[in-house]
């Protein structure tokens, strides 16, 4: 047999820089409204990169609001005719998924102890979303709310040759 290969970093498709909005206290864990406060500046928040593992830890960058805080990771695709592209989704603890304004996905990942329980934990296999782009730009927005542990998220474009990422640019 012998020792484990390591995969490729990163994978072929794999977002390696998010753009991330500033903090915000949320009420609710699953977003449903992005507000014009929310989105406020959105072309020129900060991008961040993503660590070996492949996931932004946004609480390293973001203080997160008491008792639960949100952030909007912001992509920008560029599609040639409508489509839809699979994204490979990890987050924790809370996502909605937009494209164009409109939601396309909730999920719910939180630590839980019982009924159900849920490991908290950060992967690709979590979630696999079919985001139907139009021609042309396409917003991609992910309201990320996190109430307890790590605040974080993942992602990968699979087939990679599908949409072009346009933001934030890979560097």
């Amino acid at each position: 047999f012998g020792p484990p290969t390591a995969a490729p970093f990163p994978a072929p498709g794999s977002i390696t820089r998010w753009q991330i909005s500033p903090a915000f206290k949320s009420d609710t864990m699953a977003v449903t409204t992005l507000t014009p406060a929310m989105l406020a500046g959105r072309a020129n928040w900060p991008s961040y990169p993503v660590e070996r593992s492949g996931v932004v830890a946004i609480g390293r960058f973001l203080s997160r609001p008491r008792p639960a805080g949100g952030a909007i990771a912001r992509l920008v695709m560029r599609s040639a005719g409508a489509r839809l592209q699979r994204l490979e989704l990890g987050y924790s603890d809370y996502v909605t998924v937009f494209v164009n304004r409109t939601p396309i996905f909730a999920g719910d990942a939180h630590y839980s102890f019982d009924r159900p329980r849920q490991e908290g934990l950060i992967g690709r296999w979590q979630s696999t979303i079919w985001l139907p782009l139009q021609d042309g730009e396409n917003e991609v927005l992910l309201a990320v709310v996190d109430g307890f542990g790590g605040w974080a998220q993942t992602g990968r474009l699979n087939p990679a040759d599908g949409a072009v990422l346009v933001a934030p640019p890979d560097r």
